[in-house]
């Protein structure tokens, strides 16, 4: 679960230095599906696994257009922010999945993971993220539409988009935060488990006459 962990927080947070991402989401995605093989068993791990590759690909094309400078290219941000709406429901799918693992091993091993809290929190991004994705391509599309007439309407759409594009993100910040302690609380939930004193302490449990 330390992968998927670790993974989550490249895959959530970007910090970039002369416009390269040193969290780099290829990493992210790479780890998640590490951490997923982790746990053969588990049935939704098992399907999640396919949909890290996808975002894997994804993330590394995207790099790769990074370095060689066609994300300076108008036409690649039009068809880059279409194109990850598609990718944007998968990552929430991604999460979805990986969500009803942890359900799946809260229901084997009897532990409180939480799950219930992570599925509630995943809910909030689904509205969050798209929309997030939708005011990204809108924003690059009124930039090529205010090079024409009625410019001054566009860059008060323009400044009113990268308004909302904010407030979405602090708040999204904020509930990647919380998944993130809570995927934490998991993490130390499993390594301290051990099955064979469960076990142990089901068999010494008096039985009722």
């Amino acid at each position: 679960m330390l992968k998927i962990f670790i993974g989550f927080i490249f895959a959530f947070f970007h910090f970039k230095i002369s416009g390269f991402d040193i969290l780099a989401d290829f990493v992210g995605y790479l780890l998640v599906y590490l951490g997923l093989k982790e746990f053969p068993d588990i049935v939704s791990f098992a399907k999640a696994r396919k949909f890290a590759i996808l975002l894997l690909v994804e993330a590394l094309i995207e790099c790769t257009a990074s370095v060689m400078g066609l994300n300076e290219e108008m036409l690649f941000n039009i068809i880059y922010s279409a194109v990850s709406i598609v990718f944007t429901v998968i990552w929430l799918y991604l999460m979805y999945l990986i969500i009803k693992g942890i359900e799946e091993i809260e229901r084997n091993t009897n532990l409180n993971l939480d799950s219930a809290k992570l599925y509630s929190l995943w809910k909030k991004l689904t509205t969050l993220l798209p929309v997030a994705a939708v005011l990204s391509l809108a924003s690059v599309l009124s930039v090529i539409i205010s090079q024409g007439n009625l410019t001054e309407l566009f860059e008060l759409i323009t400044a009113a988009l990268a308004i909302a594009a904010a407030v979405i993100a602090i708040m999204t910040i904020v509930i990647d935060i919380k998944m993130l302690i809570g995927l934490n609380n998991v993490r130390k939930a499993l390594d301290t488990y051990r099955p064979e004193e469960a076990v142990r302490q089901d068999y010494e449990q008096p039985t009722e006459e």
